[in-house]
């Protein structure tokens, strides 16, 4: 388990390795029609924070931060081509979410909107689990999912 303090407040995230058995749940019960919905939101999700990450690479102040946030941009944009791959759909970003973190960011800091940001990081390694057992190419995602929330944890601490 990783504990991150998110606007004061303790929290564990438990993080764990994809399993390659696997294990009943509701996944084998899940439809066509979930898993591409399923796809699809994550694609636009990869999507929204490559674009969010350029902007906050601009938006911020320091060079460490700024060059940290383009990497991260690109491995976004690598992986909503994964999704891409799998759904065959062509999405847009939405800028006016992006937009709303850069405002964020000169309203709050960043010693308070970076643990919120690798929060959503962790978080979405835990929601690719399922889908990095079933398919090979999510695997990878789902690996850089943690490592971009230790990075950008590693900008604050």
């Amino acid at each position: 388990r990783m504990v991150v303090y998110l606007m004061g407040r303790r929290m564990r995230i438990p993080l764990s390795e994809p399993r390659l058995r696997r294990k009943p749940s509701a996944q084998k019960f899940m439809t066509n029609k979930h898993l591409f919905d399923r796809l699809l939101h994550a694609q636009q999700s990869e999507l929204n924070a490559a674009l969010m990450y350029l902007m906050l690479a601009k938006r911020s102040g320091n060079q460490k931060d700024s060059d940290t946030f383009r990497k991260i941009a690109e491995d976004k944009k690598k992986h909503s081509d994964v999704f891409r791959s799998m759904t065959n759909e062509k999405l847009v970003p939405s800028r006016a979410r992006a937009a709303v973190i850069a405002v964020l960011l000169m309203i709050f800091g960043r010693k308070r909107l970076y643990p919120v940001i690798a929060f959503f990081e962790y978080r979405a390694h835990l929601r690719y689990d399922d889908l990095a057992r079933k398919y090979a190419s999510v695997r990878q995602v789902w690996n850089e999912q943690k490592k971009h929330g230790d990075m950008i944890v590693s900008l604050v601490y």
